[in-house]
């Protein structure tokens, strides 16, 4: 079977992305900051509360390798950048470059 991980997998966008994978026959492992409100809850996700910006949590909890990872994660609110710049700025590009180097060293 194939691995997909889901950033953002308890979010609108990333809870449809897991139910087609599930229907698709993939393993799916979703990762964000808040646990799947019961309505966006699948029993065959595997859920992991991370913070994406956060190196070292990112690192220590995603073990083993997949064979696709969907980003449908970051920040929502975009009210302007000077009252929320920074949580925007971490949530979206240093999320991912937290991802890239820890996925950039495996398979």
């Amino acid at each position: 079977m194939k691995k997909i991980l889901v950033i953002g997998g308890t979010g609108f966008i990333g809870s449809y992305i897991a139910k087609e994978a599930i229907k698709r026959k993939f393993l799916v492992t979703s990762i964000s900051l808040k646990k799947p409100k019961t309505k966006r809850f699948n029993k065959h996700v595997k859920y992991k509360t991370i913070d994406i910006s956060n190196y070292k949590a990112l690192k220590k909890n995603l073990k083993g390798n997949f064979d696709y990872i969907i980003n449908a994660g970051g920040y929502g609110k975009h009210p302007g950048f000077n009252s929320s710049g920074r949580k925007l700025f971490d949530s979206h590009f240093s999320g991912l470059v937290n991802l890239v180097k820890i996925f950039s060293k495996k398979k």
